[in-house]
């Protein structure tokens, strides 16, 4: 029994010899960071900040490549595709691995089966703006408001399933608010609409904000960290408030599943001694971003619970696609009035909730829809030009300059039916 006992003893050893060599030897070429977003945005400029300072820890160049597309999940899918030898990295966040398996019904790969979480990164709260001209000076006066007139306020993101999305939906089911979500293609697009006052409010990311706030042409009211956020120390939290309303735009590094233990302890140690330059920590302190590097246990606790909170959000809000697509169909904004003038139009769509409705003919994909006023719909696509065509004159006759602060050619942000 006790030979036995050696023998078995030997060839353990020797079996995790070679593995143990081969992560002793790591890295020993380029290793690649995918960021699976466009590039000149505020997580590809944190991606190559990590990238100079990783490649400096690991004694070889670290290469960002942007695989942008379908909201971050064509770029995640493909690392979760390729070897697990620490090679191909991932920077991704919140969107692709606690917003998508809610979100996406068709979703190619697992967020937890087919990732090693190394580390977070960063933490990011939004902040809660109004324009400067808004009556709403405080916090307390902005909770005061969203309780007298929760329902006839709207608010703009960056797009459906982003997170100045999401936080607001958070913050609509913590309130037992109904604010209308307005989705615009982008954070410049949404604030310029804050900017114009065609929306209320918006919760977005700092440095999307910033500028406007220290201009002195929107005003913050609150942030959504967990404790105040560094940039703006004098500005309260949610949380401050008495309410369960913590979103931080989160990002960290993965590594494709089966990636050996000893690889993902070395790229933690590395992004760990990176996170310690105070040129890495300045430059993402002027986005808005904080440096959080826990290592793989508290990360991967992290996402755990960050998948349960976003699916009770998602879930709740009742936003659910099919699959992420990059030209999918179109989500119009309407009132009452409109849904009755399009159910005439194109034929009785399917309606689904009082303000923002899927419409879903037989056959229709709908690509490029404008809401005009609030009793018209433009349309300039292979469904919606019916209903463009059949309502031209009742538009003209309708559109009047006295139409309600938010109208006039809004573009639609893109969904799935």
């Amino acid at each position: 029994m006790r030979l036995f006992t050696r023998v078995l003893g030997l060839l353990v050893l020797c079996l995790a010899w070679p593995a143990a060599a081969w992560a002793q030897d790591y890295p020993n070429r380029v290793v690649k960071l995918v960021v699976p977003y466009p590039p000149g945005g505020v997580v590809d400029i944190s991606g190559r900040l990590l990238a100079d300072e990783l490649g400096r820890q690991l004694g070889v160049t670290v290469v960002v490549e942007n695989k942008a597309g379908a909201g971050g999940t064509i770029g995640t899918e493909l690392v979760a595709r390729s070897p697990a030898d620490g090679y191909t990295l991932l920077f991704s966040g919140a969107a692709t691995h606690a917003f998508a398996p809610w979100i996406y019904k068709q979703l190619k790969y697992d967020p937890v089966k087919d990732f090693v979480p190394v580390t977070q990164v960063t933490a990011g709260p939004l902040a809660l703006c109004v324009n400067a001209s808004s009556p709403v000076k405080s916090l307390d006066e902005f909770l005061k408001w969203v309780k007298a007139d929760g329902d006839k306020l709207n608010f703009a993101s960056n797009g459906n399933g982003t997170y100045p999305h999401l936080s607001v939906e958070l913050m609509k089911q913590v309130l037992g608010a109904q604010h209308l979500h307005v989705p615009y293609p982008g954070g410049g697009q949404a604030v310029t609409a804050l900017l114009a006052g065609e929306v209320q409010f918006s919760q977005n990311h700092i440095p999307i904000v910033q500028p406007h706030i220290g201009s002195g042409r929107l005003r913050v009211l609150a942030t959504t960290g967990d404790t105040r956020s560094t940039t703006y120390p004098d500005v309260p939290t949610l949380k401050e408030a008495g309410f369960d309303i913590v979103a931080t735009a989160w990002f960290g590094l993965f590594v494709p599943a089966g990636t050996p233990a000893a690889v993902v302890e070395r790229l933690y140690q590395a992004t760990a001694a990176a996170a310690k330059s105070p040129a890495l920590r300045e430059k993402l302190a002027a986005q808005g971003d904080e440096v959080v590097v826990e290592g793989p246990a508290r990360f991967q606790a992290f996402q755990a619970a960050e998948l349960e909170k976003w699916r009770r959000v998602i879930t709740g809000s009742g936003l659910a696609l099919r699959r992420p697509m990059s030209r999918p169909n179109i989500i119009l904004i309407m009132t009452d009035q409109q849904r009755a003038d399009t159910i005439g139009a194109l034929g009785a769509p399917w309606m689904k909730t009082p303000h923002v409705d899927r419409l879903a003919t037989e056959g229709a994909a709908f690509t490029e829809c404008f809401v005009t006023s609030p009793v018209c719909v433009w349309g300039r696509g292979p469904a919606c030009s019916r209903a463009g065509t059949r309502m031209a004159a009742r538009c003209s006759a309708t559109s009047s300059p006295g139409s309600p602060p938010g109208w006039g050619r809004w573009p639609t942000t893109a969904t799935t039916a």
